[in-house]
């Protein structure tokens, strides 16, 4: 049988100690903490291709192997102001739109694009310029909700694609000048 004594012992506990202390620090270094908060989501690639959506809490990145990239979910508010066109009776018109933009799926809002707030934000205001010439003026409520809502949906439907929405699109600016009548001339 091993008999040690007490010198042994501790120089035999103290070593190991030393041993678990030294890999664990080289484990910790190789790793951070990741925060998720509560509008934010987080996703975990596995070897670049396997996406995991992490909901919010405290989680331990292993940067080479499993990066953690977080993902800002809150509405980004936007206003497109002074589209000028011409409406669908040829009259000089302005509008102006506002709204929020947020993201839906992380994970598709991400693969599509590394900044997809932005990207959407070029793509919204392509959009409210095609759709404006199409739309009569009409300055009642209701005239202008209707023509919001039929341009968000239509909006959405695009964005639908890279995990982006368009939320609580609303007109805040519309009129239109007359068209000034030609007289006609009469024949004598």
């Amino acid at each position: 049988m091993l008999q040690m004594t007490l010198t042994e012992f501790v120089l035999l506990f103290v070593l190991g100690f030393v041993a678990i202390s030294f890999l664990l620090s080289r484990w910790l270094r190789k790793t951070r903490l990741v925060y998720i908060t509560d509008f934010q989501a987080g996703l975990r690639y596995k070897d670049g291709v396997d996406c995991i959506v992490l909901f919010p809490g405290t989680y331990r990145e292993r940067t080479e192997k499993a990066p953690i990239t977080v993902v800002d979910k809150r509405p980004t508010h936007f206003l497109v102001e002074r589209i000028f066109y011409q409406d669908a009776l040829q009259s000089p018109s302005v509008i102006s739109f506002a709204g929020a933009v947020r993201i839906i799926d992380p994970a598709l809002a991400i693969n599509a694009s590394k900044e997809p707030i932005n990207a959407a934000m070029a793509q919204i205001r392509e959009e409210l310029k095609l759709a404006a010439p199409h739309s009569l003026p009409n300055s009642t409520p209701s005239g202008s909700e209707l023509l919001a809502k039929t341009i968000q949906d239509e909006i959405n439907e695009k964005l639908q694609a890279a995990g982006i929405e368009v939320c609580g699109l609303e007109v805040t600016e519309t009129w239109s000048r007359p068209t000034p009548l030609i007289p006609t001339s009469k024949a004598n």
